[in-house]
């Protein structure tokens, strides 16, 4: 295939979790997306991870390794200056801290930023001194750049990105359906939930699934990603006995968690970083297996999938507010399966074409 210049495009991310974290998942699925439209694609990332992982995964990559603060701006350096030799049309940059090597992404390349949360909201829960320094960095990179692209019209909308004045582009979350199964109902005498979540991460809501399972103890839950007591922010209070913990696992081991559902949980406190609207990938995990899903915020590629979701209230006491619809949900959910056919709007090769679209638009001289 013979390149098209325009579409030579340099993919950075500070990336850390191992190659079977969500976002791992998300870079490949968009890479291989972009190059099946036929784009150049080189991947540029600074991480934690054995750099192995992600030499397996992508066939272009540079990696550069980082243990603390210093070796963090050398591998920005190094990664900056790759970037420039490689000559993009297009610079894509997975969102995060702002570093002094960013400044000198190449000028005659487009920037584009890809906004997966409000970060001035999301990083008021952590270290007060990265909160300062965002404030006051963030700017450099975001007043450069041609086009934000956001997962969700709420991000597009927000205060936090108001003033900038690249194009806005909202486009969620999409993934590989082909690279997972539909799962069977799994049967059995009483319902069984899954909810895969991360430790330190109170809006995930793992304490208001745990409510649940104290308040059903006849269910059982599933719970992968973490163990018990692993949150950080206390907001883990007890584990009722009707609950099974698996531990962080790789995405076939995620797989045979979810096999053993009748329905999926979703985040349920969005409201705790301030936000209404998501587009998890999590998610679109569970309904590409078929899961139904139970969540608490808005999802404009979900919401209009019943009967195979129930959206509850984003609010703090959804759960307990909820229960007798959750009863309901599941009770009715049992043998069920969400045919493919109804999940095509979430398969990535859709949400890729409308970037490509937005890439070629900014390439033009």
């Amino acid at each position: 295939m013979t390149e098209n210049p325009g579409r030579r495009i340099a993919y950075f991310a500070h990336v850390s979790g191992g190659g079977e974290s969500g976002v791992f998942h998300k870079m490949a699925s968009q890479v291989d997306a972009w190059r099946a439209l036929g784009a150049t694609v080189r991947v540029f990332v600074a991480t934690r991870d054995d750099p192995a992982v992600w030499d397996a995964r992508f066939s272009d990559v540079v990696v550069r390794r980082y243990q603390g603060p210093r070796s963090r701006i050398s591998a920005m350096i190094d990664l900056v200056r790759e970037v420039r030799r490689f000559r993009p049309r297009i610079v894509y940059l997975r969102w995060d801290l702002f570093y002094p090597p960013m400044a000198f992404f190449p000028r005659d390349a487009a920037l584009v930023v890809e906004v997966n949360t409000d970060d001035l909201e999301e990083y008021k829960i952590g270290s007060r001194v990265r909160l300062v320094y965002h404030k006051l960095t963030r700017d450099l990179i975001l007043r450069r750049a041609r086009a934000l692209v956001f997962v969700t019209s709420e991000l597009s909308r927000s205060a936090s990105f108001k003033r900038f004045k690249g194009r806005h582009v909202v486009i969620t979350n999409g993934i590989d359906l082909d690279a997972y199964p539909e799962l069977p109902s799994p049967g059995g005498a009483e319902p069984r939930l899954v909810f895969v979540g991360s430790a330190g991460q109170p809006w995930h809501g793992i304490d208001k699934m745990l409510e649940l399972a104290g308040a059903r103890p006849a269910w059982g839950f599933e719970v992968a990603g973490m163990w018990d007591g692993m949150d950080p922010y206390g907001v883990t209070p007890y584990a009722p006995p009707n609950v099974i913990w698996h531990g962080p696992l790789d995405r076939d081991g995620v797989i045979k968690v979810l096999a053993l559902a009748d329905v999926a949980v979703g985040t349920l406190a969005l409201h705790r970083k301030g936000m209404d609207e998501a587009c998890a990938l999590k998610i679109r995990e569970y309904l590409a297996v078929g899961l139904p899903v139970l969540y608490g915020y808005t999802d404009p590629d979900a919401d209009g999938l019943a009967p195979y979701v129930l959206r509850l209230p984003n609010t703090e006491s959804n759960v307990v507010d909820g229960l007798a619809d959750i009863e309901a949900f599941v009770q009715r959910s049992r043998g069920v399966r969400v045919p493919r056919s109804a999940v095509a709007q979430i398969d990535v090769a859709r949400k890729e074409e409308q970037r490509m679209a937005l890439f070629d638009a900014l390439a033009k001289p």
